[in-house]
Parts: C-alpha cells; sequence; structure tokens
C-alpha cells in the first residue's frame, strides 16, 4: 500500500504539468485503488516464509543445519522467520533484533541456538548489522533464562499495546498530545 501511493505520488509531478491538479490526484487515486484491490496479502513475502517455516516446522525440519543454510545463502528474510519461529516471537521483532544492533545475542538466546551457531551467525552478521562480535557473544553468554523468557513474552505483546507503553514510558505517564 505505501508503495503503490508512494509510486502514485511521485507520478503526480509529471501529471500535473498536463491535467489540472484534483484531475491528476482523482485519476492516481483511482489508478492506486484499482493496483491495490489486486493484490493477494497471501501472495506478500512475509506470509511464504511464514508458510515455508510452518511446513518446515510441521516436518521437524526447523535445526541448525536449516539456520546455517540460510546463513550461507544470504537468505536474511528465511534467517529472520526461522529464528523467529524458534524464539516463539512474529517475523517482525525477529527481523528487528536480526538486523538491530544489540538485539541479534538475544534472538538467538530466545531460539535455543547453540553456542556454537550463535558464535557463527553473530561472526558471519556482525559487520553487516553494525555489532561487535565480542559484545554480542558476551551478551549471549550473560543472558539469563529470566531474561530471555521475559523478553520473548514482551515481544509476544501485540506490537500496539507495546508502542503505547513504550509511548507513556517516553513521556513519564504524561500526556504527549
Amino acid at each position: 500500500v505505501v508503495l503503490v501511493n508512494a509510486i502514485a505520488a511521485a507520478l503526480r509531478t509529471d501529471l500535473v504539468k498536463r491535467l489540472d491538479p484534483a484531475d491528476a490526484d482523482e485519476r492516481l487515486g483511482t489508478a492506486s485503488l484499482s493496483v491495490l484491490a489486486g493484490h493477494d496479502e497471501g501472495n506478500r513475502l512475509e506470509a511464504r516464509l511464514f508458510d515455508l517455516v510452518h511446513a518446515l516446522g510441521e516436518a521437524e525440519r526447523l535445526d541448525e543445519s536449516l539456520i546455517r543454510s540460510a546463513l550461507d545463502e544470504g537468505e536474511a528474510s528465511l534467517l529472520a522467520e526461522v529464528l523467529g519461529r524458534t524464539a516463539g516471537i512474529s517475523f517482525q521483532p525477529a527481523w528487528e533484533h536480526l538486523t538491530g544492533a544489540g538485539g541479534l545475542a538475544l534472538l538467538l538466546r530466545m531460539s535455543g541456538a547453540s553456542r556454537t551457531l550463535a558464535g557463527e551467525v553473530i561472526a558471519r552478521l556482525a559487520e553487516v548489522v553494525a555489532a561487535d562480535p565480542e559484545s554480542e557473544i558476551s551478551a549471549f553468554d550473560s543472558l539469563s533464562e529470566q531474561d530471555v523468557d521475559s523478553a520473548r513474552k514482551w515481544l509476544r505483546l501485540d506490537p500496539a499495546y507495546r508502542s503505547a507503553i513504550e509511548t507513556l514510558a517516553s513521556g513519564h505517564g504524561q500526556r504527549t498530545l
């Protein structure tokens, strides 16, 4: 939806040179709705990855060799989905922990990765995600089961609820509007 509307907005600049802005907006809006009407949400990458990883889980194939294969092939989205599934969290927080500095160790601990696998993943991804490998493996080693369980419970909450809590915390409980 965002991409279709961004493209329509970009096309608007040229179209208003030939048409009245209201006519251009009407045409682009109608065209955007037409494109979006044919969009199948079940055909998104995340939905396809979910289906694939679910099937692999049903076949009991979510193991360290699959994680290594995804890592070797550079399949970051598949890696995030597999780690998220084994961690018991959804794709989005798994992706954020995989690609954001400081979250990789926690994701690997939540997923139950062995220290050997964690070291491989951290070493291979550290430069890409701007993480310090020594800090990440140290974090992996130092996380307690209580910390891991607490993070997993937090990440299982509805994202809108987590966002609201974070917004209130940043405003020290004061209204921001």
